[in-house]
């Protein structure tokens, strides 16, 4: 449903009624692990027959799922033997997990638009950081990163080159999104992943590209003090860009310095703003020290 990478909400309900037009027969499966619990969710306007979510996603422990399946739907078992689960998976459940998980639920469906009103607060307010702290905001689209001592003029921009940014999937400043203000002057050094409308992606991911940092590398430095990862793996000079980010087009040098951070609903701005000084001292310390060349190996992960 969410792409646990950029954040991007997928049309799963647009998705669905064409296969349903088209193949009345299909099963239509929807893995809702990064939304529930932090957007509004529900198979009927999804159109999907199974959706399955995690619990360690929405408050519960580690160690519990589950997998919705409309009224009807006969699905062959899993593990034979016991009767468990509707007699597709066999095994003793651990009623201390299934409860917990239910009792998450509650809470998030309770709090769900608390939750994602402060999720999107220190989002933007992690972006907002970070941008200034680090280059002006670059949009990741198809125009070549600025140069040095230039910069890039958007009132020469077009409403067809806006459309086609979003359709990529690319992030265009929107005046109304106070997390993504930035200056445009001088060289820029930020890219932020992901659609340009907020309804589209999630409220608290946030996948920024830093030029002139090897993210695996920061976070590495980091890893005692910060709980993060990287659009790209790095091993012995040689930088894996993920699939996603390699199907966007995001340039090398901003895949290479890409980080996937988000927010919870219990993060404060304090930890946000912490978080962001470590990683703008960091970012600059690397940049001061020279990116050094990096072989860009395609990922299989």
């Amino acid at each position: 449903h969410a792409n646990n990478e950029v954040g991007s909400i997928n049309p799963v309900g647009a998705i669905s009624a064409v296969v349903r037009a088209r193949c009345p027969g299909a099963l239509i499966h929807t893995d809702a692990a990064q939304s529930v619990g932090k957007i509004p969710v529900n198979v009927n306007t999804l159109g999907v027959h199974l959706l399955t979510l995690v619990g360690h996603k929405l408050g519960a422990p580690k160690g519990v799922a589950a997998l919705y399946v409309r009224d009807g739907l006969h699905l062959p078992n899993l593990l034979h033997g016991g009767g468990q689960e509707a007699g597709r998976r066999a095994g003793t459940e651990s009623v201390l997990l299934l409860v917990a998980l239910g009792k998450a639920c509650q809470i998030a469906a309770a709090e769900l638009p608390a939750t994602s009103r402060h999720m999107e607060a220190t989002r933007g307010r992690l972006a907002q950081l970070l941008i200034e702290g680090l280059g002006g905001h670059e949009s990741p689209d198809a125009r070549p990163v600025a140069s040095p001592g230039t910069s890039h003029d958007t009132s020469q921009d077009t409403s067809q080159d806006r459309s086609r940014d979003r359709s990529r999937g690319g992030q265009v400043s929107d005046p109304a999104d106070t997390s993504l203000d930035a200056s445009r002057d001088g060289p820029s050094g930020v890219r932020i992943h992901g659609p340009a409308d907020a309804s589209l992606r999630l409220p608290n991911t946030l996948s920024i590209g830093l030029r002139g940092v090897r993210a695996a590398e920061l976070l590495a430095s980091l890893s005692e003090r910060l709980a993060a990862s990287a659009g790209a793996a790095c091993h012995t000079g040689e930088a894996g860009v993920s699939p996603v980010l390699r199907a966007m087009g995001v340039p090398v040098e901003y895949a290479v310095g890409t980080l996937r951070l988000s927010t919870g609903r219990h993060t404060t701005m304090a930890e946000v703003e912490a978080a962001a000084q470590l990683i703008i001292g960091e970012a600059k310390r690397q940049r001061a020290g020279g990116q050094a060349n990096l072989t860009i190996v395609a990922s299989s992960k």
